[in-house]
């Protein structure tokens, strides 16, 4: 069983990387293995203890790759990502070691098995840990239930016609719903987000303030949540399965109806409530 698998595609941002590495990771912890990834992302400078684990090997990485010799990366990048080496690679086969971590982000065959050591492997730098975590226990010594809020707009104006795409009032709305399920908690509001927000977006609300510096910065603060809410993404549902923090995807003229709504997700297609979550991403 003990062996060596390479992930060979890259698909999306971090937390499409994140998931598509689980399970593999998982299976090489369990079983001894080693799984080397050929590209990373440029977050996984804030990941040292994935890229220093016996059991993951990124052979071309270096931090001066996202630096200095940014070319450099780029063209490793080109090479490997070529059609004609792509397909080299899916002529070599699972059999021979060589599969697409996406192509297994739905499973969980051996993740169960080793969930604490998987989920330290995955967690972030120390640095960025402390410093999210004092944040949150600043507010927690205050009594207060935080709701973390994704906003993420940009290309979801387009995507599956604006469906997930919420103006700033939306998102004002559903939090101001949000809050009005926990009338005996003291609520403020943890906005993950690469946008600025308007000054008075989300007036009356209260905003927990924060000097992130990083979108793992806030992809941690979301694990650390009491309930997430934002649109359908592989952000938050990364956090959600992480911190095991009660999620509720919302979409254009979507209405929270109770706290039951929120629950964590369990797979990438399933929340532990059991309700399915669409698959968006394949679509023909």
């Amino acid at each position: 069983m003990k062996g060596t698998e390479t992930i060979y595609d890259r698909p999306g941002q971090t937390c499409n990387r994140l998931w598509s590495y689980l399970d593999t990771v998982a299976k090489a912890i369990a079983t001894g293995g080693t799984v080397r990834i050929l590209f990373w992302d440029r977050e996984l400078k804030h990941f040292s203890r994935l890229r220093k684990s016996p059991n993951v090997s990124f052979p071309f990485y270096h931090p001066a790759l996202d630096g200095s010799l940014k070319w450099l990366r780029d063209s490793i990048f080109w090479v490997l990502g070529t059609k004609i080496v792509k397909k080299a690679f899916a002529a070599l086969g699972e059999e021979k070691g060589f599969v697409r971590g996406w192509d297994r982000r739905d499973s969980h065959s051996w993740f169960p098995s080793v969930r604490e050591k998987v989920l330290e492997v995955f967690r972030p730098d120390d640095s960025i840990t402390r410093e999210v975590e004092e944040a949150f226990a600043a507010r927690r010594r205050e009594g207060f239930f935080i709701v973390g809020i994704h906003v993420r707009r940009g290309d979801y104006r387009t995507w599956e016609e604006g469906r997930w795409f919420l103006s700033h009032n939306e998102y004002a709305e559903a939090m101001r719903r949000i809050s009005s399920l926990h009338p005996e908690k003291k609520v403020c509001f943890f906005i993950s987000t690469n946008e600025t927000i308007p000054d008075g977006a989300f007036e009356g609300l209260d905003i927990m303030e924060t000097h992130f510096t990083t979108a793992v910065h806030d992809l941690y603060g979301l694990t650390l949540c009491d309930r997430i809410a934002g649109p359908l993404s592989t952000f938050s549902r990364w956090a959600s399965f992480y911190g095991r923090v009660p999620l509720r995807f919302i979409g254009k003229d979507d209405c929270i109806g109770s706290d039951e709504e929120f629950s964590p997700i369990a797979h990438f297609y399933r929340f532990e409530n059991g309700q399915c979550i669409p698959n968006l991403t394949d679509k023909a």
